[in-house]
């Protein structure tokens, strides 16, 4: 994950040194933004001004009380924050984000030994201010009214999302095949893992459903191959009750692993499985909870192509049973009403309507219906209330890196989906993984 980091800060400060001697105008036609005439805000608690307590000036960021010199740092309470001033014409708001990492260093030739920041802000407010955190110190140490320079590299934030999970986890440095999760014991050394967990289902509101039915109306209304319904009878085998089935010994192994070229069909596959397992599984309990469904990716765009897909098969006016959980403005505008930001707090529910409100100025007209449907959600509590109601989901879609959101700490998954497999480093995998639901 580091070295990642690395290759994208390096190419940054190529593309730096290419245009350096260039004047400010060509740099910024290049793509690069670079601020030679900047300056380090340090805000201590208990003072105005320079010193202390200052917000900031209305930087689109995280915070409701953007209003410059209206700060909060009254009553000796809260911590110390630190600010970036940009001098210079300002970067269009479609051009910067939050987590975006900022290259700082006192002149532009110490640049190889840089402070790196991140933006807790969308951007920079009317004043230049941006509100930042300390990723790494470099040659330099953080003092109020630092005169720097800086260079605004790349984003950072599944990057940083993962290394702040794997901070969490506290996962041993030396990871050995005993001490990893159960996944990679399952995948790397197969014949030594554990055997498969029961699974036995309880359905205390009705009789469980057919599976055999269950089976024959996905296969007939998603037309699967032979290897591809192999894979789905091998998925209902897991829910099957009794010797060789999902809650005895000898039965299905606990991981599959589908592969296949680009344009075979794994997505569609992936999509009948969910269909399947919403239908087989809903109304079910397994040690007296509510059985659930995790699908997690690396990229949005891989999330949102599978449960849009399946909101897509879903009648006019049906509950699709999906909830697809992550940051608005990176969710696909036709999965966004069925979508939380995964925050409850009254200045998040404000935060994730502004996001919205950037992505609607800049939507083409064919997205901008959904973001007012999603703002009106809002508007409506429907959001929150989903949230809340996380737990209640069978079916939840979200990248690797937004399983560490406040709105799933609580969940565990029975069973686990991860989508384009092959792309996804050991670090999210293992994210993902540690959401699975113990024996029970």
């Amino acid at each position: 994950m580091h070295e990642q980091i690395n290759l994208a800060l390096l190419e940054a400060g190529r593309r730096f040194w290419e245009v350096s001697a260039k004047p400010a105008a060509a740099m910024r036609a290049a793509g690069v933004a670079f601020f030679p005439e900047s300056e380090l805000i340090v805000s201590r608690p208990g003072g105005k001004g320079k010193g202390g307590g200052w917000r900031g000036g209305g930087g689109r960021g995280r915070h409701d009380d953007d209003e410059e010199g209206g700060g909060d740092g009254g009553g000796g309470g809260g911590e110390r924050k630190l600010f970036l001033k940009l001098a210079g014409p300002r970067e269009p708001s479609s051009s910067t984000s939050l987590d975006d990492i900022y290259v700082v260093a006192a002149r532009a030739d110490e640049l190889s030994r840089p402070m790196l920041l991140r933006s807790l802000w969308h951007g920079p407010g009317a004043s230049g201010m941006l509100e930042v955190r300390m990723v790494q110190q470099g040659a330099i140490a953080p003092r109020n009214g630092l005169r720097v320079c800086a260079l605004r590299g790349p984003n950072g934030s599944d990057w940083l999302a993962q290394l702040e999970m794997l901070e969490v986890l506290a996962l041993p440095r030396a990871l050995t095949l005993a001490s990893s999760p159960p996944l990679l014991r399952s995948l790397l050394s197969p014949s030594t893992a554990p055997p498969p967990p029961p699974f036995a289902l309880a359905f205390p509101r009705g009789a469980p459903p057919n599976l055999d039915a269950l089976l024959a109306a996905a296969l007939s209304a998603f037309g699967l191959n032979e290897e591809q319904e192999a894979v789905l009878r091998g998925v209902a085998e897991w829910l099957r009750p009794g010797p060789g089935g999902g809650s005895g010994g000898g039965g299905p192994p606990s991981t599959l692993l589908v592969h296949g070229v680009f344009g075979s069909g794994k997505s569609h596959l992936l999509v009948c499985i969910l269909s399947f397992l919403r239908d087989a599984l809903r109304g079910a309990t397994r040690g007296g909870k509510p059985v659930r469904v995790l699908l997690a990716a690396l990229t949005n765009v891989a999330v949102d192509n599978v449960i849009g897909a399946l909101i897509a098969r879903s009648a006019e006016g049906e509950d699709p049973g999906v909830l697809r959980v992550g940051s608005l403005r990176r969710i696909a505008a036709a999965v966004l009403p069925h979508s939380t930001h995964g925050r409850l707090g009254a200045e998040d529910e404000a935060s994730a309507k502004r996001e919205l409100g950037y992505e609607l100025e800049r939507a083409a007209p064919s997205g901008r219906p959904a973001l007012r449907r999603a703002i009106a959600e809002i508007d409506s509590g429907r959001m929150l209330a989903r949230s809340r109601a996380a737990s209640k989901a069978v079916i939840v879609g979200a990248t690797c890196a937004a399983t560490a959101l406040p709105v799933m700490a609580s969940l565990h998954f029975d069973l686990v989906l991860l989508d384009e497999a092959a792309s996804l480093s050991c670090t999210p995998s293992k994210t993902s993984s540690y959401h699975v639901a113990p024996p029970s």
